[in-house]
């Protein structure tokens, strides 16, 4: 396998030229422990992807309830009880990178990702946030939930990032779970589309947590 750092996603150099006095933190997989302490759901989404594709593919002879307890309790350690029942890692490679700004004696996040190289085979994108911490939306007209400020505009240049390392690792598939059903089209203009599986279908309905898929 190529040895290609996931960090290369994050476009560090264009953050450096918008922003002075950026701190960045990152962490990839030797930080395993600590990504799940900061992100927890994020990695429960990042283990569910993987667990879905099992189940829905039928890859491996495996009862569906299997991690169900972790399941049921929203458990970030889905991704150890997964590879418990599977017998095989699950996560080859993870890479977590946050850029946040001083604003007012607050620190203020920039740009925030998330990105695993995960089983089967897939990029999976389990948290993504760029924000101008300096242009603040009136509620009246923020058009997705919880997003409290204007982007950067680097959405895009971030997916094409993604699909480019995709391509070179050979993986074929990226996905990411959609935070609401209102992030749906704006995943959508960048060619995902709502995965084909139960719990997608079930996500959908309930407008929370949707999970997407980019074949590349």
């Amino acid at each position: 396998m190529p040895n290609i750092p996931l960090s290369r996603v994050l476009p560090i150099a264009v953050l450096y030229e918008r922003f002075t006095d950026l701190h960045i933190v990152e962490y990839g997989r030797n930080r395993l422990s600590t990504i799940t302490r900061l992100k927890p759901s994020s990695m429960f989404e990042m283990g569910m992807t993987t667990w879905d594709t099992v189940i829905t593919r039928r890859l491996h002879d495996v009862s569906p309830k299997a991690v169900s307890t972790y399941v049921d309790a929203y458990d970030p350690r889905v991704v150890q009880a997964i590879q418990r029942v599977l017998g095989r890692k699950i996560i080859n490679d993870i890479y977590y990178g946050k850029a946040t700004l001083a604003v007012e004696g607050e620190h203020c996040t920039v740009a925030e990702v998330l990105v695993g190289h995960i089983y089967p085979g897939m990029i999976h994108i389990a948290d993504l946030e760029f924000s101008d911490p300096y242009s603040p939306i009136p509620e009246e007209q923020r058009q997705y939930r919880y997003t409290e400020y204007r982007g950067l505009g680097l959405l895009g240049t971030f997916v094409d990032h993604v699909v480019s390392l995709a391509r070179e690792l050979g993986v074929h598939e990226v996905t990411l779970t959609a935070a609401t059903a209102d992030h749906v089209p704006l995943f959508e203009r960048h060619d995902f589309v709502i995965a084909n599986s139960p719990r997608a279908k079930i996500a959908e309905k309930a407008g929370i947590a949707v999970p997407m898929i980019r074949t590349v």
